[in-house]
């Protein structure tokens, strides 16, 4: 026993002591930069990318790693260089060249970029690159594959060295470069392609093709640094513009493609438009490969008239879509925010219908702003308030103001329970089809079935008729629909009372409530039972007569799922909270509303137990473990981790 131990610890000295020699010769190869060429033992003299590969090398732009048996060092050129591996690179480049921006904060980056399983070593430069806008949030989507990291393709690679070389990238009428495999590369990256091939940086291979979706070695991203890096030295001056004149040029390539232009003069025989924008500035475009439409149906070239208000929409610098916009666009929105710019006001609002989509305006002078009847200044334009606008390409013409001055009756259909987030929230489908979605007033009057009522009593596919004022509901008239026949589906709430409740998950995903007779026949597994030995997500079959439940056909099921994230309200009252998390997929923080049952169990940090949502604090950070219902996650277990 005692020479195995023995054994087993000198074992370990030594393999201790081999990985501090390795540190230290790391070390001092990469002190040794500045001052001699390194060798790589797997780059030849004869080697095609040897001079860029150790010009890049001497720069400290790339690296290699140390062979642990030969102790020799690597560059493994003819590896694929991944997506994380090159944005290092990239970054390296604008270190190397002065080009960094020192202001840059990417503190705010860190919880993105460890969910998207980006290594610690790289979590600067990628930091940075999302910052500067040269990589985009789902861009991280494609770097990463379970758990490994991916191999980059070329026109990724063109993309991200465009962007970092901070040019204008609008490619000329007709592009240089002619490679024949030019219609395989996606419009995203064409104008970085031409960029990057006027300035020298690729080239065509041997058949002149330009193999976009090809993975880059190793030593041909050395080969596109080393370039790069020579056009960032010689060209310094004209590649450190402010980040005002970043933002400028963004926004004249969003003006080029929202804005109002007017049609001059149409130049059938050679397929040319001349257009002028609201400055007077007359612009020549080739309309060989652009689709023309006007009140949603395709015209020719020859329909398009002087005089005619069109906007373009284009791909890289080809000119694909012309939309004449004679007439105004209504549209209904949430206003997320209103910011002074000057000669105009913008307008950031999220759709009524769907809040995912954000739509920009400008709002000028003459713009007119109504609160019912009256005329009012944009002042009155406050955040999260719901308008109507109508409008030219990203001009608005009119604006109201809706429910900001007088109450508003609306009827619907609930389509879901009390969602309780940041507020209590009430969703209700009306006659358009539209489905609403408004906060719900602390001092709200609440009625169900001619009863007062708590906002828990609500229930999916209850009709409603709800009164807002200031986007916020102050009274709500629910009532509940009774049906006979029969059902089937999962059991997502139970509720033993009088009456006794029961709710069911049907195949279409849509909730339902029903009252359960006080003599229900209830079998589980085919033995009778009582109504309390149901469980939540048994499959079960049930029989309605005059909109009770009066026989439960029960199968034994269960699926859980489980969330981790902060508590940022408690609703004692209700028994609910409401907990910010991470959603790994879209790549951003989300708030759902979390149900406390008397079955759930909440462990508190010192391990105690308890079924008391008042255990539970706000900001504390909670691991729960339980199941979705519709937008309502059902709590079976809350395990609290500590506060922030």
């Amino acid at each position: 026993m005692g020479e195995k131990q023995v054994g087993k610890k000198e074992e370990q000295i030594v393999k201790k002591t081999i990985g501090i020699l390795i540190g230290v010769f790391i070390l001092c190869m990469s002190m040794m930069t500045g001052f001699a060429e390194i060798k790589f033992s797997d780059v030849p003299d004869g080697h095609w990318a040897k001079p860029y590969i150790a010009n890049m090398a001497s720069k400290n732009i790339i690296k290699g790693e140390v062979d642990n048996a030969t102790l020799k060092i690597k560059f493994r050129p003819e590896d694929n260089v991944t997506y994380v591996e090159s944005i290092q690179m990239i970054y390296n480049l604008l270190r190397e060249t002065n080009h960094l921006d020192k202001s840059v904060n990417i503190s705010d980056t860190k919880a993105l970029l460890s969910s998207s399983g980006i290594p610690t070593w790289a979590h600067e430069a990628v930091g940075y690159s999302l910052k500067k806008g040269i990589l985009m949030n789902g861009d991280l989507l494609a770097f990463t594959k379970s758990g490994q990291q991916v191999p980059a393709k070329k026109q990724d690679i063109a993309i991200f060295i465009g962007k970092a070389l901070n040019k204008k990238t609008q490619a000329f009428p007709t592009k240089i470069y002619n490679f024949v495999d030019a219609e395989t590369i996606k419009s995203a990256a064409v104008p970085y392609v031409d960029l990057l091939v006027r300035e020298g940086i690729v080239k065509g291979d041997s058949q002149n093709k330009f193999n976009p979706n090809s993975n880059v070695t190793r030593a041909v991203m050395a080969t596109m640094c080393s370039n790069t890096y020579d056009v960032m030295i010689k060209d310094t001056s004209n590649n450190t513009s402010t980040d005002n004149e970043e933002n400028t040029d963004k926004e004249e390539v969003k003006e080029e493609e929202k804005d109002i232009k007017k049609v001059i003069y149409v130049a059938e025989d050679i397929d040319r438009v001349v257009v002028s924008n609201d400055k007077g500035t007359e612009q020549v475009y080739d309309t060989k490969k652009a689709k023309i439409y006007k009140n949603g149906k395709e015209i020719d070239l020859d329909d398009l008239k002087s005089e005619d208000e069109v906007t373009l929409e284009f791909e890289g610098s080809t000119l694909k879509k012309i939309e004449v916009v004679n007439g105004l666009i209504e549209y209904e929105g949430k206003v997320e925010s209103i910011e002074d710019e000057g000669a105009y006001y913008k307008l950031v609002t999220r759709d009524r219908n769907n809040l995912v989509i954000k739509k920009e305006f400008k709002i000028y002078e003459d713009t007119d702003i109504y609160i019912g009847n009256n005329k009012v200044s944009v002042g009155k334009i406050k955040e999260n308030e719901y308008v109507y606008i109508e409008y030219k390409g990203s001009k608005i013409e009119k604006i109201d103001l809706i429910g900001s001055g007088k109450k508003v009756e609306m009827d619907g259909i609930l389509v879901s329970e009390v969602q309780f987030k940041e507020y209590p929230v009430l969703k209700f489908k009306i006659n358009t089809g539209d489905i609403l979605e408004y906060e719900i007033d602390d001092d709200a009057d609440i009625e169900r079935d001619d009863d007062d009522a708590d906002l828990d009593e609500l229930k999916k596919g209850d009709i409603v008729t709800v009164e807002i004022y200031k986007n916020k509901i102050e009274d709500i008239e629910a009532t509940s629909i009774k049906e006979d026949g029969d059902d089937e589906g999962i059991i997502k709430e139970l509720i033993i009372g009088s009456p006794s409740k029961i709710t069911i998950q049907k195949k279409d995903k849509e909730l339902k409530t029903y009252e359960v007779a006080e003599n229900v026949d209830v079998e589980i597994d085919r033995e009778d039972k009582d109504f309390g030995d149901l469980k939540l997500n048994y499959y079960v079959e049930i029989e309605i007569e005059n909109g009770e439940v009066t026989e439960i056909e029960a199968e034994e099921g269960y699926q859980n799922e489980s969330i981790t994230g902060e508590v940022t309200k408690v609703y004692k009252d209700y028994d609910r909270l409401s907990v910010k998390y991470y959603k790994d997929k879209e790549n951003e923080y989300d708030k759902i509303s979390i149900v406390v049952t008397d079955e759930t169990t909440i462990i508190d940090e010192d391990g105690d137990k308890s079924s008391r949502i008042s255990t539970v604090d706000e900001d504390d950070n909670v691991f729960i473990d339980g199941y979705y219902d519709d937008d309502l996650f059902i709590a079976q277990k809350i395990l609290i981790l500590g506060s922030n």
